[in-house]
């Protein structure tokens, strides 16, 4: 089960503050069942092929998981932020 923290944003669609606890064992499937829970979610977070929205991004126990060896690694009990990419200048 992974802990889930979304971006103030989100929580507004979904009418939840606190952190919430998905099941799935892998980040794909902690998504895939967020989703399912949240179908609001599913424009923000996949897209129409199923892939993750590249403005989206994930981080397991604060780190960001471009940088892991596996992206789609297992869950237990870590925290899983979802934070909104960002870009200016």
């Amino acid at each position: 089960m992974a802990i889930v923290q979304l971006p103030r944003q989100f929580k507004a669609y979904i009418g939840q503050n606190d952190p919430l606890r998905i099941s799935g064992g892998k980040v794909s499937i902690v998504i895939k069942n967020l989703v399912a829970q949240y179908p609001v979610l599913a424009p923000y977070l996949l897209t129409d092929e199923g892939g993750f929205n590249s403005f989206i991004n994930f981080y397991k126990n604060g780190k960001d998981i471009r940088f892991l060896s596996e992206p789609d690694f297992l869950l237990e009990n870590d925290i899983l932020e979802i934070i909104l990419a960002t870009a200016g200048g």
